[in-house]
């Protein structure tokens, strides 16, 4: 998965430091890292994700790279607004790849 920012730069020419941008996206990392996301129609699966007790997060629709990349671009800009906005960035892009030559992209404004 890649995100990207964009806006204007300060006086320096820092647009956001990564530390930040990490920062904003570390419960969403923590939560997903090593775990199987499910979509939360899936009742099958999950009864034996639940059942077994394997680590698995659940997402409010299907798990497809164009939905994921939804949900964390929607993520980061409704939990890191004020943020995002001190840092004059008006759009947020976040790409997941399947593949080396396969992806999908949202794009967010603020």
């Amino acid at each position: 998965m890649f995100v990207e920012v964009e806006g204007t730069p300060d006086a320096n020419g820092l647009l956001m430091d990564f530390k930040h941008l990490k920062r904003a996206l570390m419960p969403l990392i923590d939560e997903w890292d090593h775990a199987t996301l499910i979509a939360q129609n899936d009742a099958q699966l999950l009864d034996i994700m639940r059942g077994a007790g394997w680590r698995h997060a659940v997402l409010p629709y299907d798990t497809t790279a164009e939905n994921i990349c939804l949900f964390v671009a929607d993520y980061l800009v409704e939990s890191s607004r004020d943020l995002l906005i001190e840092r004059k960035i008006h759009t947020v892009r976040v790409r997941v790849s399947e593949t080396e030559t396969c992806y999908a992209e949202a794009v967010r404004a603020l």
